[in-house]
């Protein structure tokens, strides 16, 4: 058990932290906070069920954005998945409106399995980018990994296209 002491200690070391996150950095960890369940295996999911959780996911974070006086256009989102032969090789399709037949045809195949979300947050005040990942549902470690990754991934893409749009190689 904790004392008193230890228990004050904390609740003042977690404020002091909060205090100091941008707005968006709090939006960001409310929205991830708590710890998913692990899985034995990897499910299918119904390719509208896909959709609608993603983009569930996306309106709550803007929701949380607009709550936190921030700007709901600067949080985006893609849809993780794997497919085929190549279980560990991310793949991702866009979360905007336009790619939704697309995602339907995705997710309909019998080789695809869903993984998240990894989304992308302009954080305005620290005038950067963060990403960060949502999965759908329980997943292994090894699932859990590769959604990640999916999120490096897109990371990396658009640093080098903002590298290319600036000239540098």
């Amino acid at each position: 058990m904790r004392t008193e002491e230890a228990k004050r200690t904390l609740r003042k070391v977690a404020k002091h932290m909060r205090e100091s996150m941008t707005p968006a950095a709090q939006v960001r960890r409310d929205f991830t906070s708590g710890r998913p369940a692990k899985a034995a295996s990897l499910e299918p999911m119904h390719p509208v069920v896909v959709w609608q959780r993603a983009n569930s996911l996306l309106d709550d974070i803007r929701a949380r954005m607009v709550a936190a006086k921030l700007k709901p256009e600067h949080a985006g989102g893609r849809i993780v998945y794997i497919a085929g032969e190549k279980p560990l090789e991310p793949l991702s399709i866009p979360l905007a409106p336009k790619w939704r037949e697309t995602a339907f045809e995705i997710f309909s195949r019998e080789d695809v399995l869903p993984l998240g979300v990894a989304f992308l947050q302009y954080d305005e005040q620290a005038g950067k980018n963060a990403y960060f990942v949502r999965q759908f549902s329980a997943l292994t470690d090894q699932g859990i990994a590769v959604l990640r990754l999916g999120a490096v991934i897109w990371k990396t893409m658009n640093d080098m296209e903002i590298a290319a749009s600036k000239g540098e190689n």
